[in-house]
């Protein structure tokens, strides 16, 4: 009886096994979500800022028209519609409202190269990364605020900000060499919570 008992039960214990799994990735999966929607509105946000704090060198475009951002990559967390979102209820420091395009592939140089005639900030996703050597010719020495979230992405000549998450917490970094080369100039409210990107990547952190 015993050998049976054994076949019985372990039939059984497998199943229970495969509903504990399949629960713990049901309870999980939303607050795994949950929390790259978090990076992501923390990112938003903070994109949202800088092109408030943000002087560029020349006037981009038209007064009327609205500031055009275009997130290039696959965006898991979301930042291109929250920055939509946000957009419908704030404005920028023109009092224009964001306008903003979710570019996940690159796939003609040229219709992109099109797409930055209006264009006052390129952000890369960390998929977004794997087209620099695409658009680093169309992009160079161009008034476009790029922004990416590695801190690699500040230490070439087309990286001009990084927005880098550790341990919770972002870290705002700037390629001073490429923006002042460039003309941007940004407010002290960002300065203050911003390290500077030397030549070599060296970084001295503002005071």
């Amino acid at each position: 009886m015993q050998p049976g008992n054994k076949k019985n039960h372990g039939p059984k214990s497998f199943k229970r096994i495969l509903l504990l799994l399949a629960l713990t990735v049901i309870l999980f999966l939303p607050q795994l979500c949950l929390a790259a929607m978090d990076e992501g509105r923390v990112r938003a946000a903070v994109i949202f800022h800088i092109i408030t704090l943000t002087q560029w060198p020349e006037p981009k475009i038209p007064p009327d028209q609205p500031p055009h951002i275009i997130v290039l990559g696959e965006d898991p967390e979301g930042i291109a519609t929250i920055l939509t979102n946000k957009s419908q209820d704030s404005t920028t420091a023109n009092k224009s409202i964001l306008r903003v395009t979710s570019l996940p592939s690159l796939d003609e140089a040229t219709v992109f190269n099109n797409m930055l005639a209006d264009c006052q900030v390129l952000y890369l996703t960390q998929d977004g990364l794997r087209f620099l050597p695409q658009i680093r010719s169309l992009v160079h020495k161009r008034p476009i605020l790029t922004i990416g979230e590695t801190e690699e992405f500040c230490q070439n000549d087309t990286g001009m900000i990084c927005l880098t998450i550790k341990a919770q917490k972002l870290a705002i970094q700037i390629n001073h060499k490429l923006t002042s080369g460039i003309g941007f100039h940004f407010s002290a409210e960002l300065l203050r919570h911003t390290v500077l990107i030397e030549n070599g990547g060296a970084q001295n952190a503002l005071p």
